[in-house]
């Protein structure tokens, strides 16, 4: 079974979350601009999603390696 959470980009709960994450960056002293920072990784996150399970596939049963090769299929397609 494969479970997904999708936030809408604009939801309430996203924007608050995405907040406390920037704050905990600015109070490490980060000046930059964190919002087009942010962009930037949400154009790379399927792609690191990939790379990232990639290294975990070879130790997996064949069941859970199945299930996760179409998780990987998906973040690929979102990334194309």
């Amino acid at each position: 079974m494969r479970v997904l959470l999708v936030l809408d980009a604009e939801s309430s709960q996203l924007l608050r979350l995405k907040e406390a994450y920037f704050q905990v960056w600015r109070s490490a002293g980060f000046g930059g601009d964190l919002e087009q920072a942010y962009q930037v990784t949400q154009q790379v996150r399927p792609a690191h999603g990939v790379l990232q399970w990639s290294r975990v596939l070879a130790n997996m049963a064949e069941e859970a390696r199945i299930a996760a090769a179409h998780c990987m299929l998906d973040w690929l397609r979102a990334f194309a």
